[in-house]
C-alpha cells in the first residue's frame, strides 16, 4: 500500500513539472563534451579499453515511481549518454547528462533514487536483486552511490552481476552514472570517475 501512494505521488509531481513540454530559451542543451571520453574511462577503468563504448543524443531518464522491479521514464530538455556492453565479458558503461526543464524537476527526479535505495534493498526484478548505499565523495549539489548485487537461480549457472551506480544533481542537470563488471566495483575507482564526470558535467 506504501509502495502505491508514492508510485501515485511521484507520478503526480512529475506530470505537474511536466506540463511545460518547451525548454526555456536560456536552456544550454547537453553537448557530447559534458560526458567523459572513453580514454577518461579507460585511464579509470583499464579493463573497459575491449569494449566498444560511443556517444549519442539520449533524452529518457529512467526514475523510481514506486515498484522496486520497474523504471518509470521522463523525457529531460536535452541528454547525452556516453554508454557500452560487452556481454561476453559481463562488462557495461553507462554514463547519462541531463538537463531538465527545471531546478525543481531535476530535484524530484534526485529524490526518487533515494526513495529506491531506501525502499529496495532486497527485491526481485527477474533475478534476486539487493540494493546497497555506498559511500561517494561530496559531488554537485546532491548525490547518492548505490550497489546493485543480481543474484540467478543456481540451476541456471550465471555469474553474480553487480552494479555501481552514483547519481548527482548540479543545478538543472541530472549525471547518472553506471559501471557494471563481474567483479565489485572499487569506490575508489568510482570516486575519481565521478569526480570527473561532474566537473565536466556542465
Amino acid at each position: 500500500m506504501h509502495r502505491t501512494r508514492l508510485a501515485a505521488v511521484v507520478a503526480l509531481v512529475l506530470t505537474g513539472l511536466l506540463v511545460s513540454s518547451t525548454p526555456p530559451a536560456h536552456a544550454a542543451k547537453v553537448r557530447a563534451r559534458d560526458l567523459p571520453t572513453k580514454a577518461e574511462v579507460v585511464r579509470v577503468f583499464p579493463a573497459f579499453q575491449r569494449v566498444d563504448i560511443g556517444t549519442f543524443p539520449w533524452r529518457t531518464v529512467n526514475h523510481y515511481g514506486g515498484i522496486c522491479s520497474t523504471w518509470d521514464q521522463v523525457d529531460a530538455s536535452s541528454g547525452q549518454e556516453l554508454a557500452g556492453d560487452d556481454l561476453a565479458r559481463g562488462r557495461s558503461f553507462r554514463a547519462s547528462v541531463f538537463q531538465l526543464r527545471t531546478k525543481a524537476q531535476a530535484k524530484q527526479l534526485f529524490a526518487t533514487y533515494r526513495a529506491y535505495v531506501r525502499d529496495c534493498g532486497e527485491h526481485w526484478a527477474g533475478v534476486d536483486t539487493t540494493v546497497q548505499r555506498a559511500r561517494v565523495p561530496k559531488l554537485g549539489k546532491q548525490r547518492i552511490g548505490y550497489r546493485t548485487t543480481e543474484t540467478f537461480a543456481p540451476e541456471k549457472n550465471l555469474p553474480v552481476r553487480r552494479h555501481f551506480t552514483l547519481v548527482v544533481r548540479k543545478g538543472k542537470r541530472l549525471l547518472i552514472l553506471t559501471v557494471h563488471q563481474p567483479k565489485r566495483v572499487k569506490a575508489a575507482q568510482m570516486a575519481r570517475l565521478g569526480r570527473l564526470a561532474v566537473r565536466k558535467m556542465g
